[in-house]
């Protein structure tokens, strides 16, 4: 995620979601970047966030 989202408005707190798995603030933060980013970083996430 950090080479497609690094550089994004909420990537830090995406992280830390991901980490806290933490689906609700995870889709929160990243709502609002850019479509194909989102959808790569959410397929990312997906089973750290099962």
């Amino acid at each position: 995620m950090y080479a497609i989202a690094g550089d994004l408005q909420g990537f830090e707190e995406a992280v830390r979601a991901v980490y806290a798995r933490d689906r609700q603030c995870f889709e929160q933060e990243t709502s609002r970047w850019p479509v194909d980013i989102k959808r790569c970083a959410r397929q990312f996430a997906e089973s750290a966030l099962a």
